[in-house]
């Protein structure tokens, strides 16, 4: 079973190019969702112990969780389109229209990858909840720091979120990014602060090919979320163990 098998059509176009920086994306489909061949989730078959009340909150976090997963792919496949048209943008030769159209897909490009972030911490929260976790381990921070102590983790998830959080709220809260173009290509600030205004941004001395931004941070985001998936295999793995519950995949 693989992606490039899916009969989805997002899967089938993105899913080789996300699973290169994310394969934990696909193991946890796999494992815990459905074959992508098919068309319809794998069935949970709770304890007939469990109260009426017990089973509907399983299969509603079930539900959101399928939900949750598939939609950060989605808004992953979306910042690859972007990536591609912000690159191919470049070769317009109406000046005019290439400085448009190449922000416009800068733009979305991170809103995208901000999406990435607010689904995966839904279904972070969604797994740490059923896990009776305490709510100061439910968000991922806290849980990298009182649970699991991976300061590496820590430091490079927070990294990719502050960097992408930045470069979408310009986008969002200002409408472009501060820029300048050399050479065929445009120019942004190697550290963009959250809310930083052109006078502040006009005095860089660094600065990052918008390409070259994009790309990496589409890159970092993967690899922080498959590190991090590889936690959420074996805590909701764990908690179908624990709780008997039986998947089935026919």
């Amino acid at each position: 079973m693989s992606l490039k098998d899916s009969k989805d059509p997002i899967e089938h176009l993105y899913g080789n190019v996300i699973l290169r920086y994310f394969p934990h994306y696909e193991a946890f489909w796999l494992k815990f969702i459905g074959n992508p061949r098919t068309a319809g989730p794998y069935g949970y078959l709770l304890p007939s112990c469990f109260n009426e009340d017990k089973k509907m909150k399983i299969l509603e976090a079930y539900e959101k969780i399928q939900m949750w997963h598939y939609s950060l792919f989605c808004h992953l496949a979306g910042a690859h389109f972007s990536l591609e048209a912000l690159k191919y943008s470049l070769r317009i030769k109406d000046d005019n229209l290439c400085y448009f159209k190449h922000w416009e897909f800068f733009d979305v490009g991170y809103m995208h990858l901000g999406s990435v972030l607010y689904y995966y911490r839904c279904l972070w929260n969604e797994v740490m909840k059923i896990r009776d976790y305490p709510n100061k381990y439910r968000e991922i921070e806290q849980y990298l720091k009182g649970i699991k102590k991976d300061p590496d983790l820590l430091k490079r998830f927070f990294e990719v979120k502050t960097s992408v959080k930045n470069r979408r709220d310009q986008a969002v809260h200002y409408g472009r990014i501060f820029a300048f173009q050399f050479k065929g290509k445009y120019y942004i600030p190697c550290n963009a602060k959250r809310d930083m205004k052109w006078s502040e941004a006009s005095k860089t001395t660094e600065w990052l090919d918008s390409v070259a931004a994009l790309k990496e941070d589409i890159r970092r985001t993967e690899e922080s979320l498959n590190d991090l998936h590889e936690i959420l295999i074996a805590e909701y793995q764990e908690f179908i163990s624990s709780n008997g519950i039986t998947i089935t995949r026919d």
